[in-house]
């Protein structure tokens, strides 16, 4: 639904990133914020959505691979 409304006028803007090993070297936790905002012509730019994200990596065979994330919304 979001896509349908907002199509190619929307922005996602991330940072501040934090990134820890884990219990081992082979695991990580990554922790940024997520800034959305809105495009639309007849509105201009408007705040959307700010999130923070966690994400639990983890190393396979020497690639880090994703093993979790979580979004949690700050603000809507």
């Amino acid at each position: 639904m979001v896509r349908n409304t907002f199509q190619d006028k929307m922005r996602r803007l991330s940072g501040n990133y934090a990134i820890e090993y884990g219990n081992t070297k082979d695991e990580a936790y990554a922790r940024y914020y997520s800034l959305v905002t809105t495009w639309l012509k007849d509105q201009g730019p408007q705040f959307f959505q700010l999130s923070l994200c966690t994400v639990h990596l983890v190393r396979i065979s020497g690639e880090w691979k994703i093993k979790s994330n979580n979004v949690k919304n700050l603000k809507e």
